[in-house]
Formats: C-alpha cells, sequence, structure tokens
C-alpha cells in the first residue's frame, strides 16, 4: 500500500510538469531558503563541457542544447549511468509538507547529477509548496528540456529505436511519465526492456532502452 501511495504521487509530480502543486501550501516563513542551490561536486572537472553547462542553468540561462548537455554527463570520468536517485524519502517529505528535507535531497543530488529530471521535478514541487513561483518556473524549463531530449532519442518500440537514456532512472522516468505501469524488466542484449500496464486499458505493451552506456567510465551512445 505505501509503494502504491508512493507510485501514484510520482506519477502525478511526473505528469504535471507545469502544475505539479496545484494548491501552494502555507510555508513558514523560515523555511523560504533561495541560497540552497546546487553546486558542483568536487571531484566533477570544473572546465568540463558538462560544468558549463550547469553554471549555465544556475545563471538561468535555460535555453540550452539539453541533448548536448545530457552528453557531456557521460564523458565525466566518474560516469555510470546506473547510479539511480531513491525519490521514495524526498516524496514522503513532500506528503508530509517537510519542504526543506525534500530540497535537501534533490540538491544533493543535483550536485552530482544536475541532469536527473527527477531531481528537477523535486524542486520544483519545493518552489511551489515554498511559494517561490520564479524559482519553479527555472527548474521545470529544465526539466522539460531534458525530457524532450530525452524522448528525442527514439520511441522505444523496438530494438533499432530504442531510446537512450543517460541514467536508468530515465527508464522508469519515461514509463510513469505516460501514466503507465511498470510491471517487469528485462534485460536483453544490451538493451533493458520495460513491461508496462496502461491502467486505464489494461493494455500491455513494451518500452525497449539502449542500455549499452550504462557501466562505469562508459561513455553512453551518442543522441
Amino acid at each position: 500500500m505505501v509503494a502504491q501511495r508512493g507510485r501514484k504521487g510520482r506519477a502525478m509530480l511526473l505528469r504535471g510538469m507545469l502544475c505539479l502543486i496545484a494548491v501552494a501550501l502555507a510555508v513558514p516563513a523560515a523555511a523560504r531558503e533561495t541560497g540552497r542551490r546546487a553546486t558542483l561536486s568536487g571531484k566533477i572537472d570544473p572546465n568540463s563541457d558538462y560544468a558549463k553547462f550547469v553554471r549555465r542553468l544556475r545563471d538561468g540561462d535555460t535555453a540550452i542544447d539539453y541533448a548536448a548537455f545530457r552528453l557531456s554527463f557521460t564523458k565525466l570520468p566518474d560516469y555510470d549511468g546506473l547510479d539511480r536517485l531513491d525519490t521514495a524519502p524526498a516524496y514522503a517529505a513532500l506528503r508530509e509538507r517537510k519542504v526543506g528535507l525534500a530540497l535537501d535531497i534533490a540538491v544533493k543530488r543535483l550536485d552530482v547529477a544536475y541532469v536527473d529530471i527527477d531531481a528537477h521535478l523535486i524542486a520544483v514541487a519545493v518552489y511551489r509548496m515554498m511559494g517561490l513561483p520564479d524559482k519553479a518556473e527555472e527548474a521545470t524549463a529544465i526539466a522539460r528540456g531534458l525530457m524532450t531530449a530525452l524522448r528525442a532519442t527514439g520511441d522505444g518500440k523496438g530494438p533499432q529505436t530504442a531510446y537512450r537514456p543517460i541514467l536508468l532512472g530515465e527508464e522508469y522516468l519515461l514509463a510513469n511519465a505516460s501514466g503507465l505501469r511498470v510491471a517487469g524488466r528485462e534485460e536483453l542484449r544490451g538493451h533493458d526492456v520495460l513491461r508496462v500496464v496502461d491502467p486505464k486499458t489494461g493494455a500491455k505493451s513494451d518500452i525497449w532502452f539502449d542500455s549499452a552506456g550504462f557501466s562505469a567510465n562508459t561513455p553512453a551512445p551518442a543522441p
């Protein structure tokens, strides 16, 4: 039951990028912090293309090449596509209106993976709860740009047109954003296949992902 509630909360946030939180919640003034912005992990080369993209985004320039930004992340020496954000604590914090905790989780994740769409979506929800529409809009633009770039890598209908995620979490993100329930996952010849079900119709289908780049120090396939 707890897991089911978590999935529903996650799907609600993903499908409503522009209206993740319909009603702003009352938050104490002390919680309206604007200074906790993601920084770059000390392990990341500040002169790398990835770092340059991050600095532009942090400066408010959301009109970047998101496909190139995603690819730049895979070029980092410590890149590992299997790394995945555990969103459960963040969504639990949001349900309990613990915005500070949820924001901490998002910021810490963005410090090491500013390409993580889930983390940006959590930030969107937090900023809306805190009554910070400008910051919420900025985070929404980044999440939308990253999602659009991911969708442009394929259609997921088969191995030849498989999506090319750069993080394992993106597989589940696409399924949830489409309102589908993941019933299983299988690894086939360098591909991951999510077995999904449409909860409204009961229709079953597969979503294919090219997972060849999901290992440390091995760049993901170029878009």
